[in-house]
């Protein structure tokens, strides 16, 4: 982990657009920083990487050190703030993580799992050894395909995007286990950005957030604007438009329902604070959002979020689509179409794709022998599961362990 401090307080409200904006997704940034950069909050989350110099980073309130090889993964209630040591110049990657995006191209929702390394670990950390090699080599890989906009190259920057995804993902889970109560350092203008932004979608007012860490409003207010440069009403605010973003990709969610989703008490506030933050109305943002160009961005259905739902939760059983069916009351007709429709794919290849990561992960970070993997991961052989392992990895699970393995 990078080193970790209280950072200077926060004048202004912060700007945004500067690493996000629609001609963003799915493009790696190369970005030169030779002077300090006004704090910025954005409304994606972004992978960053520092390639060359040093510097810092202000993230809601704390300072992290940067320097080659740093690894951050900023959020959309983060709050921060770049710059370069005296004299020295900052050679950033960028890469915008667009969840709904990723999510829909590679079979990957976030667990809640996920959510507690974004609540109680650092967003940044310094690389070294193997993981190093991995990260930079998946960016370069990015970089090879960069201006490429056909589907076929979409599909592996989204895959290396959730690969770069997993590998801090077991970052944090290596910190977790070494520093257990590191969150207790961590400043209170931090700790209230993230508990606003986890439970925007609920009644929040700021004397019941300030009760619940015995402080008074005042106090809450202040310590908000010192780390993020908003008060409590804009950081709420800001957090759900963020929620509401998302959720206006699924096709079969109304407005109405969106706004009270988000915790917005009314739909003509949601409209208007929405309207207020994007410059926009919720269906020109609609319109927006799904046609971008070049990015392979659709409509959701919640039916496909409910089939996708059921299997990342039982894919270790040994589910069918006559079983799924059966437990969605959805036909199997229907979940065919959808799959098809929505992700240009079928039951059959997702299922696997789910039960090869989990095998990875197995792998990488246990010693079972291959047989107790295979079956551990939902497959019925360990014949079966090596044939289409070698297929997506290009390597054997023997392989792939002799080369990842207990590397993170």
């Amino acid at each position: 982990m990078s080193a970790m401090q209280k950072a200077k307080p926060l004048c202004g409200k912060p700007v945004s657009g500067v690493f996000c904006d629609a001609d963003r997704y799915l493009y790696l940034q190369h970005i030169t920083v030779r002077s300090p950069l006004p704090p910025m909050a954005e409304d994606n989350s972004i992978f960053v990487y520092v390639e060359t110099g040093q510097g810092s980073i202000s993230i809601n309130g704390m300072l992290f050190d940067l320097e080659p090889g740093t690894f951050c993964w900023l959020q959309s209630y983060h709050v921060f703030a770049i710059e370069p040591l005296w004299g020295e110049e900052l050679r950033l990657l960028a890469a915008v993580y667009d969840y709904p995006v990723s999510n829909y191209m590679t079979f990957h929702s976030t667990s809640r799992a996920h959510l507690r390394c974004f609540a109680t670990t650092p967003p940044v950390y310094h690389l070294e050894g193997d993981i190093r090699v991995r990260v930079e080599a998946l960016l370069d890989e990015f970089a090879e395909l960069n201006d490429a906009v056909d589907s076929g190259s979409n599909l592996i920057k989204c895959g290396i995007l959730g690969q770069l995804s997993y590998l801090y993902f077991a970052l944090c889970e290596q910190h977790s286990a070494v520093h257990p109560y590191s969150q207790q350092n961590w400043s209170l203008g931090w700790t209230l950005a993230i508990f606003i932004a986890f439970y925007s979608s609920e009644d929040l007012t700021p004397v019941t957030v300030a009760e619940n860490f015995g402080i008074s409003p005042a106090t809450l207010n202040r310590e908000l604007r010192l780390a993020t440069g908003m008060n409590f009403s804009q950081t709420l605010n800001r957090a759900r438009v963020n929620l509401a973003s998302s959720a206006i990709l699924f096709s079969e969610l109304s407005f109405h329902f969106i706004s009270s989703y988000c915790g917005f008490r009314y739909e003509v506030a949601f409209y208007r604070t929405f309207k207020a933050l994007r410059g926009m109305t919720p269906q020109e943002y609609r319109e927006r959002a799904v046609h971008i160009p070049g990015v392979p961005r659709k409509m959701v259905s919640e039916s496909v979020e409910r089939i996708l739902y059921y299997m990342h939760t039982n894919y270790k059983e040994q589910i069918s689509l006559k079983s799924m069916a059966q437990d969605l009351y959805i036909s199997e007709n229907i979940i065919r179409t959808l799959l098809r429709d929505y992700l240009n794919t079928n039951f059959k290849d997702i299922l696997t794709s789910y039960r090869i990561q989990y095998a990875e992960a197995l792998l990488v970070v246990t010693d079972l022998p291959i047989l107790d993997i295979s079956l551990a991961s939902g497959f019925n052989s360990e014949r079966t599961f090596s044939r289409l392992f070698s297929q997506k990895n290009g390597l054997s699970p023997s392989a792939y362990r002799a080369r990842f393995g207990g590397k993170l």
